[in-house]
């Protein structure tokens, strides 16, 4: 009866557009891999020093020849100072009161000076606070120790 397709407008360009991907798609498949371009000979490396292999106390180390050669290792020589451990520095420098309070800058101005004193490297601020406030409480609302009281002969 119906000899013709009465389609709207709309439908047949969102069919195109369809088939139009449906085509491209599908013609990546079959697709040929562009050409690869031609492997080159691998680089020779330079031949690297070969490690020193430790033989034994007294006996030197052995290197890739067959020659032995003994070596004396220089003591390590310590360029900075040792760490003062703000620990150390709580239990020689300070005293505990139930009343007193200690703000956390003096507390850090006292242990730099400490640090000075003994000849030791000082931890940074942030770490050395850390430490400290696992030991004493802090102040409530305040930037401070509760119960500390720093000595003031410093070692």
């Amino acid at each position: 009866m119906y000899s013709e397709l009465y389609l709207p407008a709309g439908t047949v360009v969102i069919l195109l557009i369809a088939f139009a991907f449906l085509l491209h798609y599908t013609a990546k498949k079959f697709r040929k891999p562009p050409a690869k371009a031609p492997a080159t000979a691998p680089k020779a490396k330079p031949d690297a020093p070969r490690p020193k292999v430790w033989l034994g106390s007294g006996e030197g180390f052995r290197t890739g020849d067959t020659s032995f050669r003994i070596e004396k290792r220089e003591p390590k020589v310590v360029k900075h100072k040792p760490m003062g451990r703000p620990k150390i520095w709580l239990e020689e420098c300070t005293d505990r009161s139930v009343t007193a309070r200690c703000d956390h800058q003096d507390a850090w101005k006292h242990y730099l000076r400490w640090c000075h004193e003994e000849e030791r490297q000082h931890v940074p601020r942030q770490k050395f606070l850390n430490i400290i406030s696992r030991e004493l409480p802090p102040v409530p609302g305040e930037r401070a120790f509760a119960g500390l009281v720093l000595l003031e002969a410093v070692a």
